[in-house]
């Protein structure tokens, strides 16, 4: 809808390059064009997400991150991991960084890596909007051995 001209021109493994006319005259961008916001509760928290559209769990928190966050949450009194730094691959929108730190679980400084720009910047805002600040993003491709 903002393009008059879309054409993926290349694809190969999980990079994509799009050929695209000049935006539609007149493009107004509303902001759910660009972002979807959910909340949901994990643990005693109830957390707030404001992903970019294409980031996974995009509009809700998936199965298997839901159970995994519950899981953990649970049993966190045998777990909790203080004062040491973790790393998040593959971060996505950031959802299970921020739901351990949320719950306390671990409060250390974070690298949060994923290939996708969009995931690292709805990562960023959901850490920041959380009022976390100790924390690093940083593209990486983890499946590329060479890196």
């Amino acid at each position: 809808p903002f393009f008059d001209s879309v054409e993926k021109y290349a694809f190969v493994a999980h990079y994509m390059l799009w050929k695209l006319s000049a935006p539609k005259k007149g493009l107004k961008l509303k902001y759910s064009d660009v972002f979807s916001d959910y909340s949901c509760r994990i643990g005693e928290q109830d957390l707030y997400f404001r992903n970019m559209h294409g980031v996974f769990s995009e509009k809700k928190l998936d199965a298997g991150s839901q159970l995994f966050l519950d899981t953990i949450v649970q049993k966190s009194p045998q777990i909790v991991l203080p004062g040491g730094d973790f790393l998040d691959a593959g971060c996505g929108a950031g959802i299970l960084s921020l739901s351990l730190l949320k719950n306390k679980i671990i409060d250390g400084k974070g690298l949060l890596t994923d290939i996708s720009y969009s995931a690292l910047l709805s990562a960023s805002l959901n850490l920041r909007m959380s009022g976390w600040s100790d924390f690093t993003v940083t593209p990486t491709d983890a499946a590329d051995s060479r890196q």
